[in-house]
């Protein structure tokens, strides 16, 4: 079975253990593709996450695909130099914010506010290049206009917040225009997103939600592993005993969905990140 996980944010950590967990437990997961946040103060300092995700790569003898995808943008002088960066290293996938308000766009945690113009020509950019727009740390506002200007739009690692109100999680419209222009919801274990303290019966209600709302073609995994303190599972070894749950409570078309189908087949990911896709042996 093939595994995807829209939001594993490994290369960004700067807890090297936590890393390297993460990698080995993908490795024993089995997960086939991987989409990798980078986040940092500087370029110097993406630049510098970047070869060492690279260098601690250990080789285990199966192959990982994965794309580097680049979450916020704050760390950047300009949109020329967010570019640069993006070109540089083959980005995949691009969020202009992260939380708070920047030069290019309101966060969710912000004061929502929409896209600058500064964010508006950046997206017009990132459309020339295939490069899919992440909402997930976005305001509604910003949410809203990147709809309209974007064209492949997805919440790597956002849950719903009709099930759980919480800033970071989408609500019913703007999954709702996700679907509609053919992106994903990556599902995240981060605890205090799902829920209120059942962790599993709390990620089976945002399953829940999204089948009864016609978004079961919609949804993915995106775990957050390395972002965070509090997961619904604690590295991705765990991810085949998760898997096994949801098959034998929804059945195993919505099973292979979340975990794998949807994101393969709404994304083209052999078409869509041909350019800039990495293999390295795990």
């Amino acid at each position: 079975m093939e595994l995807i996980d829209l939001h594993c944010d490994t290369p960004l950590s700067r807890k090297p253990v936590v890393s390297g967990k993460t990698l080995s437990g993908i490795k024993r997961a089995g997960i086939n593709f991987a989409f990798c946040f980078l986040k940092g103060e500087s370029r110097k300092v993406k630049e510098a996450y970047v070869r060492k995700f690279l260098a601690r790569v250990p080789h285990f003898g199966r192959s990982l695909e994965y794309v580097f995808s680049l979450e916020g943008l704050s760390a950047f002088s300009g949109t020329e130099e967010a570019l640069d960066f993006i070109r540089t290293w083959g980005i995949g996938i691009v969020s202009l914010v992260w939380n708070r308000d920047n030069r290019w766009a309101g966060g969710c945690m912000g004061k929502n506010r929409g896209l600058t113009a500064e964010g508006r020509s950046l997206i017009r950019e990132l459309n020339a290049m295939d490069i899919a727009v992440d909402i997930s740390h976005a305001s509604e506002r910003t949410s809203e206009q990147v709809f309209e200007k974007a064209s492949v739009v997805l919440a790597t690692h956002s849950n719903f917040r009709e099930v759980h109100e919480h800033p970071r999680n989408i609500r019913k419209w703007q999954a709702a225009s996700i679907k509609r222009k053919g992106g994903l919801i990556g599902l995240n274990f981060f605890l205090p997103f799902l829920g209120n303290g059942r962790p599993l019966e709390d990620f089976f209600r945002h399953i829940d939600y999204a089948l009864s709302e016609g978004f079961g073609e919609c949804i993915a995994i995106g775990s957050d592993f390395d972002g965070m303190h509090k997961p619904l599972i604690e590295d991705p070894s765990g991810l085949w005993d998760l898997y096994i749950s949801v098959k034998e409570r929804y059945g195993k078309k919505t099973a292979d969905g979340l975990f794998y189908l949807n994101a393969k087949r709404n994304l083209k990911i052999s078409k869509r990140f041909a350019k800039v896709r990495k293999k390295s042996r795990l």
